[in-house]
């Protein structure tokens, strides 16, 4: 490898340390830590120091490279991690856009309260074109009460003109979310403790006899999104197929060993032609 190669490898690998910095260590030390970004900035960075230690010992990796055993390894080392992250991936997918039931929550299935705004709601742009219109409150100053579908408040509604700081709004969430966050009644889970653990998920919204946000209405975006999702479906085929090239070589081998000759010549043509 030419000293220009290493260059730009290096400036390459340089890279990924600025989404670990950005996802990572602005976690560090944050009692509200994020559990979704340490484990995405500790990817990006693990990556750039892998990349930066192939370079600095490009040597020993030489030695490493002509033992085929080890080679061997470290080949079906990554193939095991591609399939456990595709293919959970893929047939997470499908499922959600094929088998999810649309929500069908009502009034009574939530606990309402009152509290008194300590910001005024206005709805935002986040990364990656995602949107929030968050509702804080004087009374329970850790967490965000957010409406899953805030666009149709921000678009359909006055809400954002009609509230100020100190209005009393009437809250609704669900039961389990008032016990658990709430009322403390019921201890929640690693996940609900780690991720998202100061979002409160918000189904209607009113203030003074005006209703903002219904589960009617949330109801029916949901089943919207869904009858979407008949269309998006086929996305987790993607995945499920990458699966499959990763291992066609061995997949062939046992086809072959068990008498499929002809599945398995229909495949390697599929593989010839690139389509796995």
């Amino acid at each position: 490898m030419t000293l220009k190669t290493k260059i730009l490898l290096g400036i390459l690998f340089c890279i990924f340390y600025v989404p670990g910095y950005f996802f990572l260590f602005k976690e560090l030390g944050n009692k509200d830590y994020s559990l979704p970004s340490i484990v995405l900035g500790s990817f990006f960075t693990i990556f750039g120091i892998l990349g930066h230690s192939a370079l600095i010992f490009e040597k020993q990796f030489e030695r490493f490279e002509n033992n085929k055993r080890q080679v061997n390894y470290v080949k079906y080392f990554f193939k095991v991690l591609g399939t456990i992250t595709l293919l959970p991936f893929g047939i997470f997918v499908i499922y959600a856009c094929l088998f999810q039931k649309s929500d069908d929550i009502k009034v009574q299935d939530l606990k309402l309260f009152k509290g008194t705004l300590s910001r005024k709601p206005e709805f935002k742009h986040g990364s990656k074109s995602s949107t929030y219109l968050n509702i804080y409150l004087n009374e329970f100053p850790e967490f965000t009460f957010e409406p899953m579908y805030d666009e149709y408040i921000h678009y359909n509604t006055s809400l954002e003109d009609s509230c100020e700081i100190g209005d009393t709004l009437t809250i609704g969430i669900e039961n389990d979310d008032y016990d658990k966050d709430i009322a403390k009644l019921k201890d929640k889970s690693f996940i609900e403790n780690h991720v998202n653990q100061h979002l409160i998920m918000t189904y209607y919204i009113e203030k003074e006899g005006s209703v903002y946000y219904h589960p009617d209405i949330h109801n029916q975006l949901d089943k919207e999104d869904n009858e979407l999702g008949k269309y998006l479906w086929i996305i987790g085929i993607f995945p499920i197929l990458s699966c499959i090239s990763i291992w066609l070589t061995e997949i062939l081998v046992v086809l072959r060993n068990n008498g499929h000759i002809n599945l398995a010549d229909k495949l390697e043509k599929y593989r010839e032609r690139k389509i796995i």
